[in-house]
């Protein structure tokens, strides 16, 4: 009988045990989706077009990603039939 109070205690201590640190795990998850961590955070593509850029729009653009909570984005030069625009590629003004 002795051995069966123990064991209830312990099972018993158990289970607040794990209550605990579900209760925690949830905390952590809320205040990780409220502010997440930078390798959580939204990554997009960002396509400048046949060397239609500037840097205004560029700084206009990175801040805006900025703002919604972007943490990265590959950058991807393309040319899509669209008219030429002032900067070549790889020159010093697109670097």
């Amino acid at each position: 009988m002795k051995n069966l109070a123990i064991l209830v205690v312990l099972c018993l201590g158990l289970g607040c045990n794990l209550s605990s640190e579900k209760e925690a795990q949830t905390v952590t998850l809320k205040s990780g989706f409220s502010n997440p961590p930078n390798e959580a955070k939204a990554r997009t593509w960002w396509h400048w077009i046949s060397g239609n850029v500037s840097k205004s729009g560029i700084t206009k653009d990175l801040e805006a990603m900025k703002s919604v909570g972007i943490q990265e984005a590959q950058l991807f030069n393309v040319h899509l039939g669209f008219p030429k625009g002032s900067v070549k590629y790889l020159s010093e003004e697109w670097l």
